[in-house]
């Protein structure tokens, strides 16, 4: 009786190696891809929920007071604490220019809530404008709040200001405002 040697094959060849290589490549890619999709809609629905607050707090102050508040320039919505200084924002700055958190305009919103919302969001940044929260800007007639978006997307809230390459300006206006821009 002849006996052949066996071979016993141990491992994988270099095909199946690749096969799996480019499986979890594909896999990697959908997940990344994915990945992004959300973290834009969570982005957006934060800027909604909280431009949503200060639109409601806004409009309470004008129909118990008949007029919106008026500012002298744009004003952080939000507390110094949703603005801390870091990456070339001083503290309580949430634009760069800075605009900056008004206690007065806060103080005028505490009347219709037990604390003032957060508003801090991702900084965006278009030419010389960086944002990390909304602004409002107002007369007795009307306000305007402000805020930006990275990415060419539909706003969440409001209309889109401005169209810019990647980035989303929106505005939501109240009353019968009317920019002097």
């Amino acid at each position: 009786m002849v006996q052949r040697a066996s071979y016993l094959q141990k491992g994988f060849t270099i095909v199946e190696l690749l096969v799996v290589i480019v499986v979890i490549a594909i896999l990697a890619a959908i997940a990344i891809v994915s990945y992004n999709g959300i973290t834009q809609q969570a982005y957006s629905a934060k800027a909604a929920s909280t431009v949503d607050a200060y639109v409601n707090l806004i409009e309470m102050y004008q129909v118990t007071e008949g007029h919106y508040p008026a500012t002298t320039g744009p004003v952080c919505l939000g507390t110094a604490a949703n603005y801390p200084a870091e990456n070339g924002f001083g503290a309580g700055e949430c634009t760069i220019p800075a605009s900056t958190v008004n206690d007065d305009f806060n103080n005028l919103l505490l009347q219709y809530t037990s604390q003032i919302p957060s508003a801090d969001l991702p900084p965006v940044t278009y030419e010389s404008l960086t944002m990390r929260g909304p602004t409002y800007v107002g007369d007795s007639e009307g306000g305007l709040i402000l805020y930006m978006i990275k990415g060419n997307v539909t706003c969440p809230k409001g209309k889109k200001v401005e169209p810019v390459p990647g980035v989303t300006g929106c505005g939501v206006i109240l009353g019968t405002y009317e920019s002097d821009e």
